[in-house]
C-alpha cells in the first residue's frame, strides 16, 4: 500500500473529526475529493465475497430505480402512500431526487473508504498503521468530547453554536454518534494494545521477530 494511500485515509480519518465530523460542504466536498484520488490510484481492489458483490449490485440499482421516470400509474402503484403529493406525468420514484443522489454519494464515499481499508489491512505493513489510524482517532475522540463537556450542549467543541439542537459531545451534534464512533475504533485500540502485551512477554529476540 502506497504512502500516500495512508497519509490519505489519515487525513480522512483524523481530519474529519477535528472538522466537527465533516458536516459541513466544504468538508463534504474534500473528502469526495480525497477519496477519488484514492480509488482512483488504488490500481488492484481488495477480492470481495459473491455476498457483497451482490448486496453493491442491489444497492446501485435501487439508487438507479429511485431516479429512472416513470409514469405516474407505476408509481402510484409502487408507492400508494405518496399518491397526495406525487408529481403528475413522468416522474422519479424518490420524491427529492437531489437527496437521493446525496445520500447514494454518501454510501459510496463509505464504501471506497472502506476498500481502501480493507486494502491496506491485507498487507502485512498496512494492517498496523491501519489499527494505529482507528486507534488514534479513538483516542482523539474522547479528548474532544471529555474536552468540550463544559460548552455541551450550546456548543460544539466549544467553539461553534449547537444550531441542530441536538446533544452534542465531542465533534458530534448527537450524543448516539460520539458513541458508535467510540463502539467503532475502540476495537483497534485494544488490538494494538494486546499485540504490544503479546510483544513485551517475549524475549529481545524474539520481539523484534514478531
Amino acid at each position: 500500500m502506497p504512502a500516500l494511500h495512508r497519509a490519505l485515509l489519515a487525513m480522512l480519518l483524523v481530519g474529519n473529526t477535528l472538522v466537527f465530523a465533516g458536516v459541513d460542504s466544504w468538508t463534504r466536498l474534500a473528502t469526495a475529493v480525497i477519496v477519488v484520488v484514492l480509488m482512483v490510484d488504488l490500481r488492484r481492489l481488495p477480492t470481495l465475497p459473491e455476498p457483497a458483490l451482490w448486496a453493491v449490485a442491489g444497492l446501485a440499482a435501487l439508487v438507479v430505480v429511485q431516479l429512472l421516470p416513470l409514469p405516474e400509474v407505476l408509481r402510484r402503484i409502487v408507492e400508494p402512500g405518496y399518491s397526495e403529493v406525487m408529481r403528475s406525468g413522468w416522474a422519479p420514484l424518490s420524491l427529492a431526487p437531489w437527496a437521493t443522489v446525496m445520500t447514494a454519494s454518501s454510501i459510496f464515499v463509505a464504501f471506497a473508504v472502506a476498500l481502501v481499508a480493507a486494502r491496506m489491512a491485507g498487507t502485512r505493513s498496512g494492517l498496523p498503521v491501519l489499527l494505529a489510524l482507528l486507534a488514534v482517532t479513538c483516542g482523539l475522540i474522547g479528548v474532544l468530547g471529555l474536552g468540550s463537556e463544559s460548552g455541551a450542549p450550546e456548543k460544539v467543541m466549544l467553539l461553534r453554536a449547537n444550531t441542530g439542537g441536538g446533544d452534542t459531545y465531542g465533534p458530534f451534534v448527537n450524543s448516539n454518534h460520539y458513541a458508535t464512533a467510540v463502539e467503532l475504533t475502540v476495537p483497534a485500540a485494544l488490538v494494538l494494545f494486546m499485540v504490544a502485551a503479546r510483544n513485551l512477554a517475549r524475549s529481545g529476540a524474539a520481539r523484534q521477530r514478531a
